[in-house]
């Protein structure tokens, strides 16, 4: 996933239901300016989040939530 860090009127966001917490993440989180990888602890919540769908099912506004919450990280990061 290329992320423009430098886009601050952009918000990338990928959702999977597979997203480990940890290293090896399925997700190439990477800059899109200088092809370096962003660390976990950076992209998760933010680029990546991780998606429960039983959550996703039962709860109408789960995915605008979790868009809030990621917005809410970058918006804390800028």
């Amino acid at each position: 996933m290329l992320v423009d860090q430098a886009d601050y009127q952009t918000q990338h966001i990928f959702f999977d239901d597979g997203v480990v917490h940890s290293e090896d993440c399925s997700v190439d989180c990477r800059d899109v300016v200088t092809c370096n990888a962003i660390g976990y602890d950076k992209f998760i919540d933010m680029y990546v989040v991780k998606v429960h769908p039983t959550r996703a099912i039962m709860e109408m506004d789960y995915f605008i939530k979790s868009i809030e919450s990621a917005e809410s990280k970058r918006d804390e990061e800028i």
